[in-house]
Formats: structure tokens, C-alpha cells, sequence
């Protein structure tokens, strides 16, 4: 028997988990001092030092150079951000104050999991790819205070990386 909908009717979407993590993410990430970058180029050619190495093509296979997010200057933008623009290009816009290599790599573990609309932005899956990321290119020193900072922040980091953060395919 099918069901006959009412006109007009339009079935609920679900959605997506709440953020609940993000202030205290932000707040972990903050008092870490980083790489800083000058101009868009610069930054450009870090993404492209993250995404082309041997540790990102083994983690995100499909996430390759060839698709890497175009940077931004992010004239007029009060934060820095990952999106997908109309045409579904990624992008990550970068106002001047937020150039450095720990934004950056922010913005590229929101692409890493932009196919995973199951899981919160902010989330436990998220705060682990950023602490793998952080230590492969940041450093075990720089990950070690990451790593405590979220402590301090309460942010849970989920314990299961890669397999959580890989897309559903």
C-alpha cells in the first residue's frame, strides 16, 4: 500500500548533528602560535604541501591537488572558512589575520570530511583529523599542546582515525 501524500506536502530532512563543539574548538586552537603566511600564494602553496604529500593521499585518496580547495583572500570576511561554492568548487578564504599554517590546516580537515554531512562540524571526528594533521605537519610538540589544549577545553576527540573521518562511499 503507498501512502498518498497531502498537496503541498514535503518530507522533513534530517539534519545535520549540532555543532556543539565549536567555541571550544576555537578556544583550544587559539592560544597556539603558528607559521604565518603573508600572502595568498604562500598559503596556496602550503595547502599544496599538505594535500600532494604521501600521509594525505593515504588518508583522503580522493581528495587529491587536482581538487584541493582554491585559497582565497577573503577581503571584507570576519573569519576564515571552508565552503563550496555554487558550482560545488571547495574553497577556503583567508582574511590576512588568518594565515598561518594552523588555519590552514583547520580548513582543510573541514574538506577532508565535507562528504560527511553525519557527523557536527566541530565534532569528535573533526578534532582528531586536526590533531593528525597538526602532528604530521605541524609536529609532535605542536600536537602534544593541541592535544592538551583540548583537554583543558573539554573538546572530545574521537579515538578511531581514519575510519571515522573517511567519506562513506
Amino acid at each position: 500500500m503507498t501512502a498518498v501524500m497531502p498537496a503541498g506536502f514535503a518530507p522533513r530532512m534530517a539534519r545535520p548533528p549540532r555543532d556543539s563543539q565549536r567555541s571550544k574548538v576555537y578556544r583550544a586552537e587559539t592560544p597556539l602560535p603558528g607559521r604565518r603566511f603573508t600572502t595568498v600564494d604562500e598559503c596556496a602553496m602550503y595547502r599544496d604541501h599538505v594535500v600532494g604529500s604521501l600521509w594525505w593521499s593515504m588518508q583522503f585518496p580522493d581528495l587529491d591537488l587536482e581538487h584541493a580547495p582554491r585559497v582565497r583572500p577573503g577581503q571584507g570576511a570576519r573569519s576564515a572558512f571552508f565552503r563550496l561554492e555554487d558550482d560545488g568548487e571547495p574553497t577556503i578564504t583567508l582574511p590576512r589575520r588568518y594565515r598561518t599554517a594552523g588555519v590552514i590546516l583547520h580548513e582543510l580537515a573541514h574538506w577532508a570530511l565535507h562528504r560527511r554531512p553525519d557527523i557536527a562540524l566541530h565534532g569528535p571526528e573533526f578534532a582528531r583529523v586536526l590533531l593528525e594533521l597538526t602532528a604530521q605537519f605541524g609536529g609532535d610538540e605542536r600536537a602534544a599542546k593541541l592535544h592538551a589544549s583540548y583537554a583543558e577545553h573539554k573538546v572530545k576527540v574521537s579515538r578511531d582515525f581514519p575510519a571515522s573521518a573517511l567519506p562513506s562511499t
